[in-house]
């Protein structure tokens, strides 16, 4: 039976992930820099959070021509 390979993708993510969290594990060790690590990671993930939000307000606003939907127009709609 041969062995399934993961695609390159999932590779790639899956090194990301362990780079990064070593990386997080080893910036604790250094005192100021490591502090200053965590604000910069903080602020990059409150940005993606914050661009994340605006596109998703951008396409439900744009979906519906520009106007604001009632509570019955948003039940029916996909989560984004």
């Amino acid at each position: 039976m041969p062995s399934r390979l993961p695609s390159d993708d999932l590779r790639v993510a899956t090194l990301a992930l362990v780079v990064g969290l070593v990386g997080f594990a080893l910036h604790g060790v250094i005192p100021v820099l490591g502090s200053l690590l965590e604000l910069v990671a903080f602020l990059l993930g409150l940005g993606v959070l914050a661009l994340t939000l605006r596109e998703s307000y951008r396409s439900r606003k744009k979906a519906l021509g520009g106007r604001q939907t009632t509570l019955d127009e948003s039940a029916d709609m996909p989560a984004a």
